[in-house]
């Protein structure tokens, strides 16, 4: 099955990405700090079982609800802070609709779909 792919994108280009698309960002201090609360509130400790404090990464991930709109700002250069090697084909845009409005993320190329 052959998949509608945009080939030609530039920043300023509108983009819709399909419910279940995966986005990543970089979480801000205050949302590490929350993780961090609420995963040691949960576990009952700030320290792993080697006796080790716990390490949160900044790089978060999301699987988006619904359709999402986006605006492409750049095609390179996107911002990495994940532990793993940084996906290949990302380019990073902001969101303008959505639970996520507003927040600026980085989207693989082929799961842009329809242009806005």
């Amino acid at each position: 099955m052959k998949r509608s792919v945009a080939k030609k994108i530039k920043p300023g280009d509108c983009f819709f990405l399909s419910a279940n698309a995966y986005v990543w960002y970089t979480r801000s201090d205050d949302e590490v700090a929350r993780l961090r609360a609420w995963n040691d509130r949960i576990n009952g400790a700030a320290t792993g079982d080697d006796g080790e404090s716990r390490v949160y990464s900044r790089q978060g991930a999301a699987r988006l609800p619904s359709p999402t709109g986006v605006i492409i700002t750049r095609l390179n250069g996107v911002e990495w802070h994940g532990w793993g090697k940084k996906p290949v084909g990302l380019v990073v845009a902001t969101v303008t609709t959505g639970p996520y409005i507003g927040r600026t993320v980085a989207v693989y190329r082929d799961e842009l779909k329809i242009k806005m």
